[in-house]
């Protein structure tokens, strides 16, 4: 579809559940895409976004299974929640300089998404090696789930984010340094490739589910820092055989 140079807004749900759609053209009077424009649009393989766009709306293009990429014009600013949640054919993205919001779980649930690039000169967001943290560096926000291997979190992290690691099958290893104080919310549930957790002295809250669903995690070190550990932070770790809880 490609929509005329005349149209200024188009509503909420506009294309809603349009399997048949595979392409758009957005025109450059466009500066929003609104909440769920485009929601399981699942055969959308491509969307050409205008130059002047600023708001890409809350679940603007979740679950479009089909889209491969997604080019994103200087001009953003907002990348609403779960906009591309389930976009499963996403390789990779640059999010531009002008980019302050980034909602929640944005970029989440795609599966084959290896790479999150942030252009310099952002001041909210920054990679490093195509991770996604907050600017300074201290809270990392998003691992893409279609990495594979292991992983170092850098010794600048104090905070591992609300389902940082979330669903992120293909990590097989991951390096907790003791810099980090939190571990927050879902921030490695359903890990399942994890065999092995070290958690540092350092970390003194770990969250609701944290590890939830790491079915080949066998041993688990919890450091004589740690004062809370919420409900259901190992739950349904079914291959849990080690466990080392401090005094603390």
């Amino acid at each position: 579809i490609t929509l005329p140079d005349s149209v200024e807004s188009i509503g909420a749900g506009i294309f809603q559940n349009c399997t048949s759609l595979t392409a758009v053209a957005i025109p450059e009077k466009l500066t929003v895409i609104p909440d769920q424009c485009f929601y399981a649009c699942a055969n959308l393989k491509s969307a050409i976004l205008p130059k002047t766009l600023k708001n890409i709306g809350d679940q603007a293009f979740y679950r479009c299974t089909s889209l491969s990429s997604a080019a994103f014009p200087e001009s953003l600013e907002i990348i609403g929640s779960e906009a591309f949640y389930n976009c499963h054919s996403l390789r990779s993205v640059i999010i531009p300089a002008n980019v302050t919001v980034i909602g929640t779980n944005a970029l989440k649930n795609c599966t084959n998404l290896a790479s999150v690039a942030v252009s310099e000169g952002n001041p909210s967001y920054c990679d490093i090696n195509g991770v996604l943290f907050y600017k300074d560096a201290t809270k990392l926000l998003c691992y893409p789930q279609g990495r594979y291997g292991d992983f170092e979190i850098p010794d600048t992290i104090t905070s591992i984010d609300y389902e940082a690691f979330h669903y992120c099958t293909h990590l097989t290893g991951i390096t907790i340094p003791d810099s980090v104080t939190v571990i927050a919310e879902n921030a490695f549930t359903n890990c399942g490739s994890l065999t092995s957790v070290a958690i540092p002295g350092s970390v003194a809250v770990i969250g609701y589910s944290a590890f939830s669903g790491c079915n080949n995690l066998a041993s688990l070190t919890i450091g004589d820092g740690v004062k809370s550990i919420a409900d259901n932070a190992f739950s349904n770790c079914n291959s849990l055989a080690s466990l080392n809880i401090p005094d603390s």
